[in-house]
């Protein structure tokens, strides 16, 4: 049986020591988290009083959204706005906007949010009951501590001196998209020598790579390993293809380092829309986070991680 790398991208269309900023730090509360749906960053979400139900992390969908088996639970109604393009690897599907209601994730409410409602996958696959975009995670300075599994939520202007631990930070660039309802965000990755833009997408369970990626690391250092064995990608909608795998031998994220990893190589309609088809480009999945802590500081515009 195939191995399945399962991606939750979602777009809605309508190395130096990190510099310190001098607000003072507020922690607005912790989010105990746990690794579940075949890699996902997985938290509980109290949907209009009721759950809770178990959410994705996605740092690759610009707005949040609810799969059917939520929606026929909840009083959820339409919502007065142009309906909503949503991408996925594989194909891009229009929904309407729906009002989805209230949202309590640990300390944090969140009312009249604003989302989508997605078709629940088949049979064989275990759907979750929403997806945390961009749109809830920007609100805040977000980080992900490794060592007690929880996801912390500091305000928007913390201090980075007021978290604990030394933290090595790189830029964190918006990504935006002609007609976007949002933005997602994209880092530089050293990948054999080379650097690779990449969008942190915690919505993959793997790495995905193209092949202008693949092209450049094997002209540049000849040790990439290609593997033959192809694997299957899923995407939001459920739709299925295969991609083969290939070995980078050293990847870098400012001082975090990584050896061997696998990574997969797909030319994705994701890649396409944000024009970097020809350009070494990669969507870096919530394989390589797993090990490590790691902070978005989306106001300073920085990506934080520990060794």
């Amino acid at each position: 049986m195939r191995p399945v790398v399962l991606i939750l991208t979602v777009l809605a269309i309508v190395g130096f020591w990190a510099p310190m900023r001098s607000a003072k730090a507020e922690l607005i509360g912790e989010i105990p988290y746990r690794i579940d749906y075949n890699g996902w960053y997985t938290v509980d979400v109290v949907v209009n009083d009721d759950g809770p139900y178990a959410f994705v992390v996605d740092s690759g969908a610009t707005i949040s959204s609810v799969f059917a088996n939520l929606a026929v639970k909840s009083e959820m109604t339409p919502a007065d706005r142009e309906p909503v393009r949503i991408i996925g690897l594989s194909g891009a599907e229009m929904h309407d906007a729906v009002r989805l209601g209230d949202f309590v994730i640990g300390p944090i409410t969140i009312n009249n949010k604003i989302g989508v409602i997605l078709d629940d996958w088949g049979p064989d696959r275990q759907t979750p009951a929403g997806v945390l975009g961009v749109d809830v995670l920007s609100r805040f300075l977000v980080e992900f501590d490794k060592r007690e599994s929880v996801i912390r939520l500091h305000t928007k202007n913390t201090a980075i001196e007021e978290i604990d631990g030394r933290w090595a930070g790189i830029k964190l660039e918006p990504v935006s998209f002609e007609g976007a309802a949002g933005r997602i965000y994209k880092i530089p990755v050293e990948m054999n020598g080379v650097d690779i833009e990449c969008v942190i997408d915690l919505g993959a369970n793997g790495t995905i790579i193209n092949r202008a990626a693949v092209d450049a690391l094997i002209d540049v250092n000849a040790d990439t390993d290609r593997t033959r064995r192809s694997q299957q990608l899923h995407d939001i909608f459920d739709n299925a293809e295969t991609a083969p795998p290939v070995r980078v031998r050293r990847t870098k994220i400012a001082r975090a380092r990584w050896r061997n990893k696998v990574f997969l190589v797909h030319d994705a309609l994701f890649f396409e829309e944000l024009g970097v088809n020809e350009t070494p480009f990669c969507l870096l999945g919530s394989d390589l986070m797993q090990s490590r802590s790691f902070i978005f500081d989306f106001e300073g515009e920085q990506f934080l991680i520990r060794r």
